[in-house]
């Protein structure tokens, strides 16, 4: 895992992976005690502050993407 990249290996055989990536939405959630941006400032997940409320607002949170198998 780097900032840009997230690499995995699947211990999987081609047949399980077929079957698996079949054409369809495939989700990546990510969770993690802290998340960076391109200039190393950690920010938080919290929608405390676009809310207008108060209270503890802790660092990290779920990065979360999806993408489409065709």
């Amino acid at each position: 895992i780097t900032p840009q990249t997230i690499s995995w290996t699947s211990v999987s055989t081609a047949g399980e992976l077929k079957v698996a990536l079949q054409p369809g939405r495939i989700l990546i959630r990510l969770h993690c005690g802290a998340l960076f941006d391109a200039n190393k400032k950690q920010f938080s997940a919290s929608m405390a502050p676009l809310l207008g409320t108060q209270g503890l607002i802790l660092p990290g949170g779920v990065f979360e993407s999806w993408f489409l198998v065709t």
